[in-house]
């Protein structure tokens, strides 16, 4: 096996290098040393690498040869610190985290914007903030670096023929910083206008959060008709549903896309580096750790941040955010809403009678002999103020009794699920909807709960076929058969139910979903018997159900053997819906 060697770099390169570690040891040391990834030098002479951040693992790389016409070590040292203040200033300061840049994109997607129009909008504001907030304390070095760009990038002659946003985005830095970069007749009124606008929405907004999402708003409409006009698209999007039943007039709310399909103008990309990005912290704290470092931020998962963003999001706006963070795949993006919509709606508890402690039930006379802590003075005094031994004194007579207790411990779970034809799953572009929707719900909620008890989970979804994985403590692997939409006949896999049961350790729970549309109900009745006769705890949730309908004999007799069934008309009918099976422990 050979390796490839590393090439010998030169005295001159080794020298550039140490300065661009010290620049970016000293950016970290502005900030207090937070914990990030080394970063990546190299030199790349053609210059197609610049300086940008690794979207997997936020490690900033720095190609040492893209340093423009400077030659002295000061210039090479400022150019480094700029570049490597401005970096980790997307760290600290905005978006600072991914939930945080998630709420950003959400709130210029309130403006009826492309989706991909987005990312560059969000990258723009936070941009502009830091820089602003950095020009504060670095302000030479910041113009110069600015200049650097400008006049390595754009010839004079060059400038009239530059793209609008390129106009306003510099022309915002003059203003921010009340520095002039541009000669006075490149930029036209109407530019002027739009730039004013962006930069009062900015100062506005650079050491006060809390205006952040109001004036993000105004920058996105400010912008929207110019890349509208300027990005083009790089290429046909291709998407792909994994729906089965979807009625859904706009497949963009399914569609898979690796990247971003636009095509910001050249002399921006050049300036200021590619707007398309989306920006990724999760990775940051996996290389850290790796280096047996510990984060200062103690930042959730990607799919932790998207699951706490989901929760008060129609299933359409959680799409959006979750393509742009390359969450490309539906069912997985299914998974991560459902889950986040799912938890606490639904407990399970198994409530146990258990010996108590004696309860008092009659007052009779305390005779000499009995133990004396027996004597109850007061019942003594109330029958009369002297005391006459085995005539006056009283004690209590007591009996034991029982008491309850929730177990800790959560039986195994099984999880039997209709996704019958008659079971509807329709999606839009805002809100997902129908019986089947409602029984992902109730099967998501009684999942998590029973993993997060530390329990192992079987899940049979079923139509004319059975899909099934039995016991199992892997939620994801769980998830993925209950998404698995089949949307034709309804048999119950009744014998396979028993099955897998006989197979748990202990008594289990199971957990069956459906709008009771059963076409072999006379042999899935007598299969319910066994599986309540072996000790095993039944619930059933009949989506769409009627209360009247629980009242024939068989349900009756099901019911009295200790099954337990609820009607499932809408959302609301789950939240809070407590489970209780109650079992003796304490014989007379």
């Amino acid at each position: 096996m050979s390796f490839k060697k590393e090439p010998q770099l030169t005295s001159e390169e080794i020298k550039i290098q140490e300065i661009a570690q010290k620049a970016y040891d000293d950016a970290l040391k502005f900030f207090y040393y937070p914990t990030l990834p080394d970063p990546n030098f190299i030199f790349d002479y053609s210059k197609d690498t610049g300086f940008f951040i690794d979207l997997e693992t936020y490690r900033i790389t720095l190609n040492l040869a893209n340093t423009h016409d400077i030659v002295l070590s000061k210039e090479y040292y400022d150019f480094f610190f700029s570049l490597s203040i401005h970096e980790l200033s997307h760290y600290i300061f905005c978006p600072y985290d991914n939930f945080t840049n998630m709420q950003l994109l959400n709130t210029v997607l309130d403006t009826k914007i492309y989706v991909y129009y987005v990312p560059i909008i969000v990258n723009i504001f936070s941009d502009l903030i830091i820089d602003s907030k950095n020009h504060q304390h670095f302000p030479k070095i910041m113009e110069w670096e600015l200049q650097k760009h400008i006049s390595f990038n754009n010839k004079p002659e060059q400038f009239k023929q530059a793209s609008k946003l390129w106009k306003i985005l510099i022309h915002s830095y003059e203003l921010l910083w009340n520095k002039n970069f541009l000669p006075n007749s490149i930029i036209d009124p109407i530019e002027h206008e739009i730039t004013k606008k962006i930069c009062n929405a900015i100062q506005d907004s650079i050491d006060r959060e809390e205006k952040w999402h109001k004036n993000l708003k105004k920058i996105a409409n400010l912008l929207k008709p110019i890349l509208k006009e300027e990005c083009s698209i790089k290429e046909r999007i291709q998407y792909n549903s994994n729906s089965k039943n979807s009625n859904q007039s706009d497949s963009e709310t399914f569609g898979g896309i690796i990247e971003n399909p636009l095509q910001i103008p050249e002399d921006v990309q050049s300036t200021f580096g590619d707007f398309t990005q989306n920006i990724d912290f999760d990775q940051v704290k996996t290389e850290a750790s790796s280096d047996g470092q510990e984060s200062q931020k103690k930042e959730p998962s990607i799919k932790e941040n998207l699951e706490n963003f989901a929760k008060n999001q129609s299933f359409g706006r959680f799409n959006a955010i979750a393509q742009l963070y390359g969450v490309t795949d539906s069912i997985e993006k299914l998974a991560i809403w459902y889950r986040s919509h799912a938890k606490n709606l639904i407990k399970i508890e198994i409530v146990t009678h258990k010996q108590g402690g004696s309860i008092p039930i009659s007052v009779e006379k305390w005779r000499i002999g009995d133990p004396i802590e027996k004597l109850d003075v007061i019942q003594s005094l109330i029958s009369s103020p002297i005391f006459i031994p085995n005539i006056t004194t009283k004690k209590w007579n007591y009996k034991l009794g029982t008491g309850i207790e929730i177990n800790e411990q959560l039986p195994d779970l099984m999880i039997v699920l209709d996704s019958s034809g008659s079971m509807g799953w329709n999606f839009s572009r805002n809100k997902i909807s129908g019986e089947f929707h409602l029984a992902l719900l109730a099967s998501f909620a009684a999942l998590y709960y029973a993993i997060m008890h530390g329990s192992y989970v079987s899940v049979i979804n079923f139509s004319e076929k059975a899909r099934y994985l039995e016991w199992s403590n892997n939620i994801y692997d769980l998830e993925k058969i209950l998404l698995d939409y089949q949307g034709s006949g309804t048999i119950l896999p009744s014998n396979k139910i028993v099955k897998i049961v006989k197979k748990a350790i202990a008594p289990c729970c199971v957990l069956i979903i459906t709008d009771f549309e059963i076409s072999n109900w006379d042999q899935a009745y007598h299969e319910f018997l066994s599986i309540l006769q072996m000790g095993n705890m039944l619930i059933c949730f009949f989506i769409n159900g009627r209360e009247e309908e629980l009242s024939n004999p068989e349900f009756r007799n099901l019911q009295d053997m200790g099954a337990k069934f609820y009607c499932i008309a809408k959302v609301n009918d789950l939240i809070g819906l407590v489970i209780k099976e109650i079992r003796n422990i304490y014989k007379k």
